[in-house]
């Protein structure tokens, strides 16, 4: 006699994979506070650029792994920091794209 199967719906993935983000691609920041590094690694604070808020647009120039270095188009404050940067690293858990 075989066990009964179990019908799981499909998991949805959490995260865009790198190689659905390509260069030229544009989204916006989906989460308060996220921080422009200068490099794709969180391991370090003292790499943080800046910070921008929920609903900055940025456009990708090149993906690595989890990260995307981005060009910001139009600016949100975040809800913490001031510190701004035009340019850096983010995970790209953080940006929901067009």
């Amino acid at each position: 006699i075989n066990p009964p199967q179990q019908n799981n719906p499909p998991s949805k993935p959490t995260q865009r994979t790198v190689s659905r983000v390509n260069p030229g691609a544009e989204g916006v920041a989906s989460n308060s506070d996220v921080n422009l590094r200068s490099s794709p690694s969180a391991n370090n604070s003292r790499n943080i650029l800046g910070v921008i808020g929920k609903g900055s647009r940025v456009r990708v120039l090149q993906a690595r792994g989890e990260w995307a270095e981005v060009l910001l188009l139009e600016y949100v404050a975040p809800e913490v920091s001031k510190k701004r940067a035009d340019q850096g690293w983010l995970n790209i858990k953080n940006i929901d794209f067009d």
